[in-house]
């Protein structure tokens, strides 16, 4: 929970932009009043909330690609999982990322910040939160995913997926943006070459460090430098030797040279003393620590038969360097331009209401890439001949699932005019059930089962959408139902 996400008479945030087509009653603010940018629907108050609850359902998806990319691979459904369960169990906020549940020194705190006119049933409302009429759909973790297609659905009690919206938010768009990430420099670096997570250090806190070694996992990364991450989540664990470690040797006399086969004389004495007691502690995984890819100091003719790994500010630009020129890289670790997405530091995911009151309902506004699509919805990707995905689908839920081998009529978005036909030679329902009845539903998928996923998934993508460089838009479409609903809306909206 946020501030602004209840006003001081509990009434949601969103109340004051909405209108209903179906139930006549209007509420605009005064932002929309003036540019006539938004409308939808009409939300209750906290009486009316707490007397009847009202069914509503939120759709979190991107509004963008991730710029200059064409997709993202979406993460964190086992927290957003923990957080709907810690919400049904009556647990409070830690950690920080729960949201508002039952715990009264949570309840306490907020009556002492929101306005003394705040009516207490709003405050005993809040006390008695669950999540046992909550449903969360989603598509697996490690899918690709691409704007505007809802990769989270929420159904529940309007005030509870109200509170839940910026908690799932904050647990999706920087898992996402980070895998998405790792996932560029995967593709970059190809199936071969191992990559190393080694951003701890530069990663935006703790919480922010061990979210990029979990989610650059995911995106095809192989290791990570970050111990805790190994511990608490498997990933195997990789380094490289610290500057400072060889800096502290001064001479051969530190340490007793095992089997040297080159003359002392011909090397620093201090950087061979520390390689020789690396080598002696570690001797089935020995690490030397050259300055430049070149270096040649030590005439050690063993030395170029070992696995070389790169590091020192990598970036997609480096990568594509080292591929230009041939470079023998066995591995490469890159750190503050995998954790810190310079490319796009947010991933611009959105939590929007579609339906409330069994009625659907959308978002009205001049950017078409902020309209919402109301309804409960199945999404669908239509495979091609040669296997490759080639459309998104969204349809509504009560729609027949479309057929392979059978011609649909879509209305790709972003194109004006008549329906399009295509006829799928596979069909692949994307949504999963993951949280209903105040249970986790189904298996929720091991973090290896969802890089697995993820490299599965980027695997089937035809290369004129996978590639880094000027890709070819991925189209996503709706049927004809779907499509005469958001007309309709429209219509009834202007």
């Amino acid at each position: 929970m946020e501030a602004g996400a209840v006003s001081s008479r509990g009434r949601t945030a969103a109340a004051s932009r909405c209108r209903s087509p179906r139930s006549g009653r209007k509420s605009r603010s005064a932002n929309a009043e003036r540019r006539g940018k938004c409308r939808g629907v009409a939300l209750p108050t906290p009486d009316e909330a707490i007397a009847v609850p009202s069914p509503a359902l939120r759709n979190g998806h991107m509004r963008m690609t991730p710029v200059p990319a064409f997709l993202a691979v979406r993460g964190a459904l086992c927290p957003i999982l923990t957080s709907a369960t810690r919400l049904q169990r009556g647990e409070g906020g830690h950690p920080p990322w729960c949201p508002l549940s039952s715990v009264p020194a949570d309840v306490a705190y907020l009556r002492s910040v929101l306005p003394s006119t705040t009516e207490d049933a709003f405050f005993d409302y809040l006390a008695t939160l669950d999540a046992s009429e909550v449903t969360v759909s989603a598509v697996p973790e490690g899918s690709v995913v691409f704007a505007r297609v809802p990769f989270l659905q929420v159904k529940g009690p309007l005030l509870v997926v109200q509170l839940l919206e910026t908690t799932l938010l904050c647990l999706v768009s920087y898992a996402s943006l980070v895998a998405t990430n790792a996932t560029r420099f995967r593709l970059l670096a190809g199936p071969d070459v191992k990559l190393m997570e080694m951003g701890l250090r530069r990663a935006q806190g703790p919480d922010g460090a061990l979210s990029a070694s979990k989610y650059s996992y995911i995106g095809g990364f192989d290791c990570t430098s970050n111990i805790l991450a190994g511990k608490l989540y498997g990933i195997p664990v990789r380094g490289t030797i610290a500057h400072s470690f060889i800096m502290s040797f001064t001479s051969l006399d530190e340490v007793q040279p095992r089997l040297l086969q080159t003359p002392p004389e011909k090397a620093n004495q201090g950087e061979l003393a520390a390689f020789v007691s690396y080598a002696i502690t570690f001797p089935r995984d020995f690490q030397g620590l050259l300055d430049t890819y070149c270096v040649r100091s030590f005439q050690v003719p063993w030395v170029w038969d070992l696995p070389i790994a790169v590091s020192n500010d990598i970036s997609e630009q480096s990568l594509e360097e080292f591929s230009r020129e041939g470079a023998e890289i066995d591995t490469i670790g890159v750190g503050t331009n995998l954790v810190t997405c310079p490319l796009q530091p947010s991933l611009g995911c959105v939590y929007k209401l579609v339906e409330v009151n069994g009625s659907p309902c959308l978002k009205l506004t001049e950017e078409e890439e902020k309209v919402t699509i109301p309804g409960t919805k199945t999404i669908y990707r239509l495979y091609d001949t040669a296997g490759h995905p080639f459309m998104d689908l969204m349809a509504l839920e009560e729609e027949p699932s479309p057929s392979a081998g059978q011609e649909l009529a879509v209305h790709v978005l972003g194109q004006l005019g008549e329906a399009s036909k295509v006829m799928p030679t596979t069909v692949e329902p994307l949504n999963r059930m993951y949280f209903r009845d105040g249970q986790v539903r189904g298996a929720r998928g091991s973090l290896p089962e969802g890089r697995s996923h993820a490299q599965a998934s980027l695997s089937l993508l035809h290369p004129a959408h996978r590639r880094l460089h000027e890709p070819q838009p991925y189209p996503v479409a709706m049927t004809e139902r779907l499509h005469r609903l958001l007309a309709e809306l429209r219509q009834a909206s202007q």
